[in-house]
C-alpha cells in the first residue's frame, strides 16, 4: 500500500514540475494533451497499466481538511491520487479506453476523436 501511494507521490511531482506542464509564465493550457503524451510513454515503456484518479474539488478539500493538507499543494494531490487508487475508488478511469468509449478526459467525445487523435497526430 505504501509503495503505491510513494511512487504515484513522485510520479504527480515529476510531472507537475516538468516543462511539460509549466512554462515561463505558468502552468501550460493544455494539460490533458501533455497528460495524455505522458501516458502514451509509460505504455511505450512498458508500464502494466495506468490508472487516472480524477480529483473532484469536494471530496477532496473535505479530505485535505479532514488531515490537515493543503489543498493546492502537489503533494496533496499525490497522496489523495494514490489514497483513491489503494481504496478502489469506484471513479478511476483505466488508460487508455477503448477506441469508442468516452474519453479519460471528461469532453465527452470518443476516445478516438479526442485524446487519442491528439497523441497519434503528434508522433507521426
Amino acid at each position: 500500500m505504501t509503495r503505491l501511494s510513494d511512487r504515484s507521490q513522485r510520479a504527480w511531482l515529476d510531472f507537475a514540475s516538468s516543462d511539460r506542464m509549466t512554462g515561463p509564465d505558468g502552468p501550460l493550457p493544455q494539460y490533458c494533451r501533455a497528460m495524455q503524451q505522458v501516458f502514451a510513454e509509460y505504455a511505450e515503456a512498458g508500464l502494466p497499466a495506468v490508472t487516472i484518479a480524477p480529483l473532484r474539488v469536494a471530496p477532496f478539500t473535505a479530505w485535505c481538511a479532514e488531515g490537515g493538507r493543503q489543498p493546492d499543494s502537489p503533494g496533496a494531490r499525490a497522496e489523495h491520487a494514490a489514497y483513491l487508487a489503494n481504496n478502489a475508488d469506484p471513479g478511476l478511469i483505466a488508460w487508455p479506453p477503448a477506441r469508442n468509449e468516452s474519453c479519460w478526459c471528461g469532453s465527452g467525445c470518443e476516445y478516438k476523436n479526442c485524446c487519442a487523435a491528439m497523441t497519434f497526430g503528434a508522433t507521426q
